[in-house]
């Protein structure tokens, strides 16, 4: 068998072709499709319509050309080869190109636009862009002071669904609406992964009364959806007496600072758009349902 050959039936069986199937895909017959995956080739000008039809170039046909990626192969590719835990100026480059991939990945949806157009930074000015369709939404930020992207998926019981559980959503917002718990907040990102802190400790840096740091920090545990974000321990002294101390689990933690990212805007409202993306397709059907109109 020659690399044409083999190509050509590795990509038949890609997509699940018989040779009669194949055939009949490239209009000939069934016995010239077995000749060309035996050795033979066809004729030159037929070339092109197979790797059109494949979707490869002529030069992967014979072999001289790796695989086309696909897009999300290509990202892959890209990003694990650059990036790098233990490499800071990596990590910022990887942040800085993931916001690029965002922006690019939903401003391709606004049908206006004739060319791609380089994310803008603004220093002072609240811009962004936003997509709002009844199946999702999407938001980007480009405030230096607070660069970010969300993409939220239709749930599949609809956005409604986001205002069930409404008084543990009040219990939520009435802790994070008091400073004092805003502070101790802070103070436990402040920690890193693995330390603990006495709660005597937390409430001299702040100024506070120690039960009321307990208070604080054991509400935050108590709630089931952000379970294992903080923990509670206990350390025993030379008198064998026991002191609560409490520690931070950054990856479950850091749905805290998403929450915080976005009341940003809702504190700074978006007071501009970049370029003028803001597209919706809800005009005729709201986002919540309530009731039947």
């Amino acid at each position: 068998m020659t690399v044409f050959s083999e190509t050509l039936q590795s990509l038949r069986k890609e997509k699940k072709l018989t040779q009669n199937g194949l055939a009949e895909q490239l209009g000939v017959s069934p016995q010239a499709v077995s000749k060309w995956e035996n050795g033979s080739y066809p004729d030159a000008d037929f070339i092109p319509h197979i790797a059109d039809f494949f979707e490869v170039s002529i030069d992967q046909l014979y072999g001289r050309e790796k695989k086309k990626l696909s897009m999300e192969e290509e990202i892959y590719e890209s990003i694990s080869k650059e990036f790098g835990w233990n490499d800071k100026e990596k990590q910022k480059v990887y942040f800085d190109r993931v916001l690029e991939f965002f922006w690019a990945s939903f401003n391709g949806c606004f049908t206006w636009k004739t060319e791609y157009q380089k994310k803008p930074v603004r220093e002072d000015t609240a811009c962004g862009s936003v997509l709002i369709t009844t199946e999702g939404l999407v938001f980007q930020s480009n405030r230096k002071i607070c660069e970010c992207g969300f993409v939220l998926k239709r749930p599949p019981e609809g956005f409604g669904t986001l205002f069930s559980e409404k008084e543990r959503l009040a219990g939520l917002f009435y802790f994070l609406s008091d400073q004092n718990n805003l502070k101790i907040l802070e103070f436990m990102f402040s920690l890193r992964e693995a330390e603990a802190v006495k709660s005597s400790v937390v409430a001299a840096k702040l100024g506070l009364e120690k039960e009321a740091v307990e208070k604080s920090l054991d509400i935050l545990i108590s709630y089931s959806q952000w379970a294992g974000a903080f923990d509670c321990i206990r350390i025993m002294d030379d008198g064998e007496k026991s002191e609560k101390a409490y520690t931070i689990n950054l990856g479950n933690a850091s749905n805290f600072l998403f929450l915080l990212a976005m009341a940003q805007f809702i504190n700074h409202p978006t007071t501009s758009f970049e370029p003028l993306t803001i597209q919706m397709d809800s005009k005729k059907e709201a986002l919540v349902n309530l009731v039947q109109r």
